[in-house]
């Protein structure tokens, strides 16, 4: 599901690019495309970026997924805690690299 998701978003943010609609700084205008040329560039902007997000939301949903069944697991419960638990544990792993003032 997260690969999915990610791939949607990966196709959402690189039309929105193509669009204008960057976030990115100025770039120096473009030079002369054929709609053809400019259709290409962006369909392989679109497989490369989507591939990008989906493989992203993949290994997050991954690790959210198996923080809730490793703290299930431990707490012998099926509640609502049990997301929070894992939720917090992922974020802290994926914030890692950022030291303690990212967690």
């Amino acid at each position: 599901m997260g690969a999915g998701l990610g791939a949607v978003f990966g196709v959402f943010m690189v039309t929105m690019d193509a669009a204008g609609g960057g976030v990115g700084g100025l770039e120096p205008a473009p030079e002369k495309q054929t709609i053809r040329q400019a259709l290409r560039q962006m369909l392989t902007q679109t497989r490369l970026r989507s591939a990008s997000y989906a493989k992203g939301f993949a290994a997050v949903g991954a690790l959210f997924a198996g923080s809730e069944c490793v703290v299930e697991k431990v707490r012998a419960k099926h509640d609502i805690y049990n997301s929070v638990y894992a939720g917090c544990a992922a974020g802290a792993v994926l914030a890692h690299s950022a030291g303690p003032k990212g967690m």
